[in-house]
């Protein structure tokens, strides 16, 4: 994610540590922020910018339930035995936000975005 703000670049890290990556020198310069967080656990992982500026990791759990309309899959999308089920399809079965404190080193469950909406791509079930 680039940050207007600062002009780095942030990355997202497995176990949810970042980095800051600098670009606007001779040579890039990456700094690591923010140490793994306990409990991340496995789910999917986004970096956003407020327009106040301040960094979110979105924490998107998703699951396989099963539905009553059978999807139609494309050929080329089938597994090699072809063997995946029309009927399960993956939703998402938790969110969570956290506001990222780059000084402090650590994020901060927060429990609603007032005056902002946030779009997330991929199923937004």
């Amino acid at each position: 994610m680039y940050s207007d703000v600062d002009g780095l670049f942030y990355l997202l890290g497995y176990g949810a540590s970042m980095c800051s990556l600098d670009l606007n020198g001779s040579s890039p310069v990456a700094c690591k922020i923010l140490n793994s967080v306990p409990k991340s656990g496995t789910p999917t992982k986004y970096l956003v910018q407020t327009p106040a500026g301040d960094i979110l990791q979105i924490w998107r759990l998703r699951d396989y339930v099963h539905s009553l309309t059978p999807a139609d899959i494309p050929p080329h999308y089938m597994d090699d035995e072809g063997a995946q089920d029309p009927c399960l399809e993956q939703n998402t079965v938790d969110l969570q936000v956290f506001k990222v404190d780059l000084h402090g080193q650590r994020v901060e469950l927060i429990k609603s975005l007032p005056d902002y909406a946030l779009f997330l791509g991929f199923n937004g079930r």
